[in-house]
């Protein structure tokens, strides 16, 4: 992880569990032709047991593989703005000018699969079906379409207080979009009413080395 990015984690960026916020900027769409998927995956798994600091930190985990398969910073979405750390604001800002493209996924909980998801995408969660809670980077597609993912800001502290420690890492690198690690169980069977989304980056390539 760079100093910068560092650095803004120190100076707050703690929190990536949100309500429903939005955001009222305009812009014009970046240009997602450009998205290297390989390189946004590359350092998802390269950062996945990264010290995650304290608190949920999903959406800038996934802010930052974003950017580093190419896609540009801007002044609604850097480091320290609501989009970079709000599971709710990114989703807003990725949407708002068709960079990306919010699919309900929760049918596919019954089988696994998703069809639609490609490495470089984001699954995003509800884990009562009311407000977006959580999300995690699509780092490859196992058999039977099952995307697997990496993450930050996956304890659980209530059950888990021996993660209550300075810096926490994970400790696995990826797992099934539907597998609890921590938990040993099923998603879908520890939150009954859970909804789940996929939020597909529209355009990017896959360099050859993948």
């Amino acid at each position: 992880m760079t100093s910068r990015y560092r650095t803004s984690v120190v100076l707050g960026v703690l929190v990536a569990i949100v309500g429903l916020g939005s955001l009222t900027a305009t812009r014009a769409s970046a240009d997602t032709s450009t998205y290297n998927r390989t390189a946004a995956v590359s350092w998802a798994m390269a950062n996945a047991q990264d010290p995650q600091g304290s608190g949920g930190l999903c959406t800038w985990f996934v802010s930052q593989a974003l950017w580093a398969g190419g896609m540009p910073e801007t002044a609604d979405w850097e480091p320290g703005t609501r989009s970079s750390v709000y599971v709710q604001d990114l989703v807003n800002y990725l949407t708002s000018s068709n960079d990306a493209t919010l699919i309900n996924i929760t049918s596919d909980l019954t089988t696994n699969a998703v069809p639609q998801a490609e490495p470089g995408d984001i699954i995003v969660y509800s884990w009562d079906g009311t407000t977006l809670d959580h999300m995690a980077f699509v780092v490859g597609i196992a058999s039977g379409q099952y995307p697997e993912v990496s993450e930050w800001g996956q304890f659980d502290f209530t059950t888990h207080p021996w993660y209550k420690v300075f810096n926490p890492s994970s400790p696995y690198v990826e797992r099934g979009w539907t597998w609890s690690v921590i938990h040993n169980v099923w998603l879908q069977v520890k939150n009954p009413n859970m909804k789940a989304y996929l939020l597909h980056i529209n355009g990017g390539y896959f360099a050859s080395s993948f």
